[in-house]
């Protein structure tokens, strides 16, 4: 009787262990499907702004005879990407990275955490300025957010800043956006506490806007080889760190306008 007991524990570990592994392993599939079908929608619309992409002064084109208004404003048609949603407000990358991406802006730092630029419902959402700002990049600090997706992707990368040889590699994002194409050079790169606002928008003054970066600086996990100036703006890139419960790594640059 007790070894026909026995042998049903044991055909119940069994079963227990099998359902385990089915049902982790519909997680895992799930997440990659997610993953995948993210990938897929962001390399098409990366593939569309490639294709609609309009060079300022291209090899058949002259500043006198191209009176395009889109043209002179930016590399990116703007016009076209709008018909895939209306809240892209803008576009960054950085070469040589995966960062490639629209730049999404509504009413609320929720929606774009667990959705796609086309609104398509997935774990990797999408970067999304801070619904307190403007859209149009004409704030003192944009702050930018989106996810460190263990895949690689959205700002996964963002926390290599942490290495003064990732900083030389890449010192510099680029911006598109509907009014003017920019270089974001980068200015920080610090650890911040999540469970708190550690952001500033607004400054009273260059003064203030200088000394905010100044205590960055003093932080940062790597040594710039620029500096703030009076008049700058500022963009923020955020996004999870690990150090410990709702760390965060912020990269922060300057806009200057592309040549």
């Amino acid at each position: 009787m007790k070894e026909k007991t026995f042998s049903h524990w044991i055909e119940a570990g069994i079963v227990l262990s099998l359902a385990v592994c089915i049902f982790s392993g519909i997680a895992a599939y799930a997440q990659l499907s997610h993953y995948a079908r993210a990938d897929d929608a962001y390399h098409a619309l990366q593939e569309k702004s490639k294709s609609h992409s309009i060079p300022r002064h291209g090899p058949e084109r002259t500043p006198e005879a191209d009176t395009s208004p889109q043209t002179e404003r930016s590399e990116k048609d703007f016009a076209e990407l709008r018909k895939e949603s209306r809240e892209i407000v803008g576009w960054l990358a950085c070469e040589g990275t995966v960062i490639d991406y629209p730049l999404m802006h509504t009413d609320n730092n929720d929606f774009y955490l667990k959705h796609l630029y086309n609104g398509e419902e997935n774990s990797s959402g999408s970067l999304f300025l801070d619904y307190r700002n403007t859209g149009a990049f004409t704030d003192r600090n944009t702050v930018i957010y989106g996810h460190n997706m263990k895949n690689g992707t959205m700002f996964k990368t963002l926390v290599s800043y942490k290495s003064q040889e990732y900083y030389d590699e890449h010192p510099t994002f680029t911006l598109y956006t509907p009014d003017g194409d920019y270089l974001v050079e980068l200015l920080s790169g610090t650890v911040e506490d999540g469970t708190y606002e550690f952001v500033r928008f607004d400054f009273d003054s260059d003064e203030a806007l200088l000394e905010y970066v100044d205590e960055l600086q003093s932080r940062s996990t790597f040594r710039p080889g620029v500096q703030a100036e009076p008049g700058d703006r500022l963009v923020s890139l955020c996004t999870c760190s690990y150090e410990w419960q709702n760390a965060r790594y912020m990269v922060v640059g300057r806009l200057v306008a592309a040549s």
